[in-house]
C-alpha cells in the first residue's frame, strides 16, 4: 500500500476466498504533512475471535504491531499510527499483515439456562417479570464508577449492559446516579485483581496477555459475574496451554465452571493420551 495524496480513504480487496472482510485505511491528515493512519476491519457479522495487526515498511521491515481479541464488530479499529512517530513517508510502501483467530461458540437456546452462574437462582415468576419490565438497554450515556482497592474505574451503562452479564445489567437497573459501586471490601486480594481484568475487558473488549494460573483465575471470575464473552475468550486461551500435565485439572476447571468448549476439547485430549496422563500420574 502506497500512501495516497488526495483520498482520504484506502480499502483492500476482499478476504479470505468468502470474501467476508477488508481492511479499511482512513487518512487524517494534519499540518506539517503529517498523516495519522487508522486501519479498520469491515465485516457483514460480529465474532468472537482475536486479531493480530502489523505494518511493515518494504522489504521487511516490522514498525509496529497490534493484537486484539473479544468480539470483532464491523469497523473495529485493529492499529492507529502516526506518519511522525515512524518516519512514513507518501513515496514509501507498507505491507499490512491481518491474522485473524475464530473463537467457536458451543451454544443454543436449550443449554442458555445452564450458562447462568450457579449462584443465581431466578423463579419463574421473577424471570417473566425481569424480562418485561427491565430488560431495556440504558439510553443514557451515564458511567458507574468501579472502586476495585485503590483504582477506579468509570464504566458506562451501555458497555456494561452490551456485555449481556446478568450481574453487571442488575447492577445498571439498581444503580443509583452520583454513587460509586465500592468493591474492596466484597472481594479478596486475589478476587479484586480479576474483577480489574473484567472491567478492563469490558471496556477494551480485549483480554490483557495473562499467565495460565491467572486465565483459570479469569474464567471462574467470568462465569461468576456471567461474562459470556470473556468466559469464551479464556477458553480458548486455556486451550493454548493444554498438556498431558494439567488435562485432568483443566477438564474439572471446565466442569465447575459449565466451561462446555474447554470441558469438550479437554476430555477428547485426554481419550486420545490415557495412557500417557496415567503413566504421568503415576510417576
Amino acid at each position: 500500500m502506497c500512501l495516497p495524496n488526495i483520498t482520504s480513504m484506502i480499502k483492500s480487496p476482499p478476504f479470505p476466498d468468502t470474501g467476508q472482510y477488508m481492511i479499511q485505511i482512513d487518512i487524517l491528515r494534519q499540518p506539517d504533512t503529517i498523516c495519522v493512519l487508522k486501519f479498520c476491519i469491515l465485516t457483514s457479522k460480529t465474532f468472537n475471535g482475536s486479531c493480530t495487526t502489523t505494518i511493515m515498511l518494504q522489504p521487511a521491515r516490522t514498525l509496529t504491531s497490534r493484537f486484539i481479541t473479544g468480539g470483532i464488530s464491523n469497523k473495529t479499529l485493529l492499529l492507529e499510527i502516526s506518519t511522525s512517530n515512524f518516519q512514513i513517508h507518501y513515496s514509501d510502501t507498507l505491507i499490512v499483515h491481518c491474522k485473524l483467530e475464530y473463537f467457536h461458540e458451543l451454544e443454543h437456546e436449550t443449554t442458555r439456562m445452564n450458562l447462568i452462574p450457579s449462584s443465581t437462582v431466578f423463579s419463574k415468576d421473577a424471570r417473566y417479570f425481569e424480562n418485561l419490565i427491565f430488560d431495556k438497554e440504558p439510553k443514557d450515556e451515564e458511567s458507574i464508577k468501579f472502586v476495585v482497592g485503590r483504582e477506579q474505574y468509570f464504566v458506562s451503562k451501555k458497555l456494561l449492559w452490551a456485555s449481556k452479564s446478568s450481574y453487571f445489567k442488575n447492577i445498571c437497573r439498581t444503580h443509583e446516579q452520583g454513587r460509586e459501586k465500592n468493591m474492596t471490601k466484597e472481594l479478596t486480594s486475589n478476587e479484586l485483581q480479576t474483577f480489574k481484568q473484567i472491567l478492563l475487558y469490558i471496556i477494551t473488549g480485549s483480554v490483557k496477555q495473562c499467565d495460565y494460573d491467572m486465565l483459570k483465575k479469569l474464567l471462574t471470575a467470568a462465569d461468576k459475574y456471567d461474562v459470556l464473552a470473556l468466559k469464551l475468550t479464556c477458553e480458548h486461551y486455556l486451550l493454548r496451554s493444554l498438556t498431558i500435565e494439567n488435562a485432568v485439572e483443566l477438564v474439572q476447571l471446565a466442569s465447575s465452571c459449565n466451561a462446555k468448549f474447554l470441558e469438550v476439547h479437554s476430555a477428547n485430549f485426554i481419550k486420545f493420551h490415557t495412557k500417557e496422563i496415567t503413566n504421568t500420574k503415576e510417576c
